[in-house]
């Protein structure tokens, strides 16, 4: 016979490692943002949540090397101010010397299943664009017409001051690290 559901917690509880590497996970995340706003002045004004289950993807392997080259090409993107021959099928809009920020969680849930949070900071002037190109670039990168509606949420923030826009910031964040904390 198994023991009491709270035994067994606290079993589990006192053997699994893994509340310590996720504090450890929360102290990074929370450094580096406190870093970015401190050195750079960089404030997360953006706020993308990305659900794989929606868009299909079923492997989470797959979901990390999705994003890993989503980043790579929107932080390409945002510095490129070089004017250029672009390649086919991307699109005309490129944005001069912006810094591109972000930190991110990893959640699983019941009903967005592999989902990714993301702060990020992106140039107030490029939020159309921004929001434009993460659709088609996963559109284009898994090869379907149209994603779901509810695959890719951007939430943006025009802070009137400085003082509102950090508390914003850490609103979001405590969100992000919801499930590590």
């Amino acid at each position: 016979s198994l023991p009491p559901a709270e035994e067994r917690a606290r079993r589990r509880a006192w053997v699994d490692p893994q509340p310590a590497v996720l504090d450890r996970q929360v102290d990074k995340m929370y450094d580096a943002l406190a870093f970015a706003m401190w050195r750079f002045g960089l404030v997360p004004n953006c706020h993308v949540t990305i659900s794989f289950k929606k868009l299909g993807v079923v492997r989470e392997r797959q979901a990390t090397k999705l994003f890993s080259k989503w980043n790579k090409e929107c932080k390409r993107w945002l510095k490129d101010d070089k004017p250029r021959k672009r390649p086919r099928h991307t699109p005309r809009f490129t944005f001069g010397g912006a810094e591109y920020f972000h930190v991110y969680a990893v959640e699983e849930g019941p009903r967005l299943g592999f989902h990714i949070h993301q702060l990020a900071y992106v140039p107030p002037y490029a939020w159309m664009e921004f929001q434009i190109k993460i659709q088609q670039w996963f559109a284009r990168r898994l090869r379907v017409a149209q994603l779901d509606p509810d695959a890719i949420l951007v939430r943006t923030h025009r802070a009137p001051n400085e003082a509102d826009a950090v508390t914003r910031a850490w609103d979001w964040f405590c969100y992000l690290v919801k499930g590590l904390s």
